[in-house]
């Protein structure tokens, strides 16, 4: 009668009555991914390769193992890293078993994956063609391998048809004569990445592409030949331990570059790598250009290969947006913003131990009529790690922000006082406790 009350009692559990939905919903969130980018342990790749988050799931109970077993979706992401496979508890031909399951339990739900090969051995070369067999349900693609392990993946030429987002990595250059042309119709890929490219480049969608993100790896190495095919965004992160060599001239119609550093160089090296970056650069179709900050010290500016680069790009016709996440005296600061008339979006960042934001500064850029530093000054930001008293404010940000409501007023009544509608200034200071 005991063992019989409980399980009337567990009939009215409330997850007994939890939607399907809702419980597919709660599976795909017990799994371990990828993407940390932290190499895993032997045991945590075992785990995720054989998907046994699923496999425990299913052994609640009949219900949950319908649900676990048949829905395509929870099968549909598979992470792996082969550097791992030979410490794993499981051989590799179990752990490729285990991922052609999966891929058999996903049916046709499109495939999301995100994977390491380190080599272009027999058993990389099974997982890489088993792969290549569903490459028409990729939807996402992460993936780094040798150069010469691309062979292996020529069953997926002309079959891509769902790829959106892509992310090529080259863990090695080991064949630098083979150029890939693996991903070069993907007619839905508009969102790609790379990362150690070689000089010989794989070939890519690339005039439909909107934003490629290029990391050029842990070398001196750094090609920025792809540029020129691309005519909308651009963001460039650079992760130098070395200042780049060989980088020749490039012009380009891309509308936006966004230059990071991910890695914390020797400070000297950063001005030099900044300055190699926009030497070879010409950007005639630029208007957004931003130094964006990551976590790591800001690179020192480089003043006379910026303004070599905004004369050559013509940016003050072309820029309306700028960032800077950089140590850059005020002088130099203010001898840039002259050159660009057209800006109308600034957001300048203090630095940890340099101040970039003063009052001085905040003066310059004060809206004064047509003799204005930026006369079309339209949205501000200012990231400070300073505290702004009530007096600094009235001194100097105050009378800032009443000089844009003044310039914006005149701009947008124009000289028959006819208003084509409210024209409000957008100014906005940020206090940041991050380097304290």
């Amino acid at each position: 009668m005991e063992s019989y009350a409980n399980g009337c009692r567990s009939i009215s559990s409330p997850i007994k009555h939890l939607p399907t939905d809702v419980l597919v919903q709660i599976f795909g969130l017990c799994s371990l991914r990828g993407g940390n980018g932290k190499m895993p342990t032997p045991a945590e790749e075992v785990e995720r390769v054989s998907q046994n988050h699923l496999l425990r799931l299913s052994q609640v109970c009949a219900y949950w193992h319908r649900i676990a077993m048949g829905t395509p979706s929870l099968w549909s992401t598979l992470v792996f890293d082969t550097h791992v496979w030979p410490r794993c508890s499981e051989p590799p031909t179990t752990l490729i078993r285990c991922i052609t399951s999966a891929l058999q339990r996903g049916g046709e739900f499109p495939l999301s994956l995100d994977i390491v090969v380190d080599s272009a051995q027999p058993i990389q070369q099974t997982l890489l063609e088993l792969l290549s067999r569903h490459s028409h349900r990729w939807k996402s693609l992460c993936i780094m391998l040798p150069m010469s392990a691309f062979r292996f993946l020529n069953d997926a030429k002309g079959n891509i048809l769902l790829l959106e987002s892509l992310t090529l990595g080259f863990a090695t250059h080991d064949d630098t004569s083979y150029t890939d042309d693996v991903f070069e119709i993907a007619s839905r890929s508009e969102d790609v990445g790379g990362a150690g490219f070689p000089v010989a480049h794989p070939r890519l969608p690339w005039a439909q592409l909107r934003l490629f993100n290029y990391q050029n790896g842990h070398s001196g190495s750094l090609s920025l030949d792809m540029l020129t095919h691309l005519s909308q965004t651009v963001q460039l992160v650079i992760t130098p331990t070395a200042i780049p060599f060989g980088l020749h001239p490039v012009t380009s119609n891309a509308e936006t570059l966004i230059v990071g550093f991910i890695t914390d160089p020797d400070p000297p090296h950063t001005r030099t790598i900044l300055g190699a970056i926009l030497e070879c650069l010409t950007l005639p179709c630029l208007t957004q250009l931003r130094f964006i900050r990551p976590d790591v010290p800001p690179p020192l500016w480089n003043q006379p290969k910026f303004v070599d680069f905004a004369a050559r790009s013509s940016l003050c016709d072309t820029l309306t947006t700028f960032e800077v996440w950089a140590k850059i005296a005020e002088d130099d600061l203010v001898e840039c913003l002259s050159l660009l008339r057209s800006l109308q979006v600034l957001l300048l960042w203090d630095c940890p131990d340099y101040i970039v934001i003063t009052d001085s500064l905040l003066h310059h850029i004060s809206w004064a009529g047509e003799n204005s530093l930026l006369p079309h000054l339209r949205h501000l930001c200012l990231i400070s790690h300073l505290r702004i008293h009530c007096k600094i404010a009235s001194l100097h940000v105050l009378p800032l922000a009443a000089s844009m409501v003044v310039g914006l007023r005149r701009r947008s009544f124009g000289s028959n006082g006819n208003s084509p509608g409210v024209c409000c200034p957008d100014v906005r200071i940020r206090r940041t406790d991050i380097f304290s």
